[in-house]
């Protein structure tokens, strides 16, 4: 056996080598247009014999039981933050939701002097409710994001890896009909060449829309998880830059003809679908309309719209994020400090065991500890929380 021929090494290990075979086996190694030679084909042997080709599965018989089967592959763990958490999001999303309200410099330091302790953290989270959420008066905060999984739902729901499936398809039939033109002997070597470049021409020409849509798709999945992650902010003055310098291009007709790549960089870039980018290109050539895309917020989130510069119509519009709750000025929803407002009031209630609406400094202290255990609020909130609450229902100070 000839140790540096690729047809003797596959012949070898029991796999075909024909060259629609090794096309293939090129393809999945990351070797671009494979025409079967001599560097290619040392390239390719060279890989194999790093990573050997698996042997063809085992025939069983029907009513026979296989082998032992594979273990199954491990569900990749939710991601939380890596190293030390630098905010209160880092901790949040670590499972510590007692530092909802908190302001960053202070949870971060709160973290460290209790040795990784935290409040409200993955020690106590779970006990009811949502596997490793962490809950109070009703308010669930969830356990750290899962990124594998989040990409997997959106890159499902897309349809990338059904057009992938076609795509590949096609690929595979150009290859073989490449092999047939490559390996008949009767075709003199110019025949060969005009043939193979038509083909080449054909499959570039059907799979150009399909290669397009795929990328396009890609781009607006990888905008979509940033989004869900809060690392892209339509509002942040990059994004902004990067849609004013769309917009100018756009009136200039400069995106006419823009590939499917094309669309893609516009949408990582400014954070509008491709969908909506293609819906602008689209509405331009039409003879006296101007495009451009705007951002605009409302209580239902924000929103990317295509409208004619001219007039102000609206062509076409899409949410691209949802609207980010209204806080108080210490950082707080209007829920989270109704829910609070709540355990305050219980915390007085169960220090005043004489019901006599008298609290004692030290009732006092215990109500304070309490609702920072029960929601995670700081002393100075509790502080506050618990003083409004006395003097809502009439309580009064006792010994202080």
């Amino acid at each position: 056996m000839n140790p540096n021929s690729i047809v003797d090494f596959l012949t070898s290990q029991g796999q075909p080598a024909d060259y629609a075979s090794r096309a293939k086996l090129a393809m999945s190694k990351g070797i671009q247009g494979y025409t079967g030679s001599a560097a290619q084909n040392l390239n390719l042997l060279q890989m194999l014999k790093a990573t050997p080709v698996a042997p063809p599965a085992p025939v069983v018989a029907p009513g026979a039981s296989a082998s032992t089967p594979a273990p199954a592959t491990p569900v990749p763990a939710p991601i939380a933050p890596a190293g030390q958490p630098q905010s209160v999001q880092d901790l949040i999303t670590m499972g510590f939701a007692g530092y909802q309200g908190w302001g960053n410099t202070e949870a971060v330091a709160d973290f460290k002097a209790t040795g990784g302790q935290g409040k409200g953290g993955p020690a106590t989270a779970g006990a009811t409710g949502t596997p490793g959420a962490t809950t109070f008066g009703g308010l669930t905060t969830q356990p750290a994001i899962d990124l594998p999984q989040i990409y997997q739902n959106l890159y499902t729901s897309s349809g990338i890896s059904a057009k992938q499936d076609t795509l590949t398809q096609r690929e595979t039939q150009y290859l073989e009909a490449k092999a047939k033109i490559s390996d008949n002997p009767f075709l003199s070597a110019s025949m060969v060449d005009k043939r193979l470049q038509r083909l080449q021409n054909k499959y570039d020409i059907e799979t150009k829309p399909l290669r397009d849509e795929i990328a396009t798709k890609k781009a607006d999945v990888e905008t979509q998880l940033n989004l869900k992650l809060k690392q892209f902010d339509i509002n942040s003055t990059q994004v902004k830059t990067a849609l004013d310098q769309f917009n100018t291009l756009l009136g200039a007709g400069a995106y006419a003809n823009a590939s499917g790549e094309d669309i893609a960089n516009i949408t990582r870039a400014t954070g509008i679908s491709s969908t909506m980018i293609q819906a602008a290109v689209a509405a331009q050539k039409k003879k006296g309309v101007e495009t451009q895309i705007v951002t605009a917020n409302d209580a239902s989130g924000q929103w990317a719209v295509v409208i004619d510069k001219n007039t102000g119509t609206v062509i076409s519009k899409t949410k691209v994020a949802e609207a980010k709750p209204k806080t108080t000025s210490d950082g707080v929803t209007p829920t989270q400090e109704r829910e609070i407002a709540v355990k305050a009031i219980e915390a007085l209630k169960e220090v005043d065991t004489n019901e006599d609406t008298l609290v004692s400094l030290e009732e006092y202290k215990k109500a304070v500890l309490s609702l920072i255990s029960a929601t995670g609020v700081n002393s100075t909130q509790a502080d506050d929380y618990l003083t409004k609450q006395m003097n809502s229902l009439g309580y009064s100070k006792w010994n202080w």
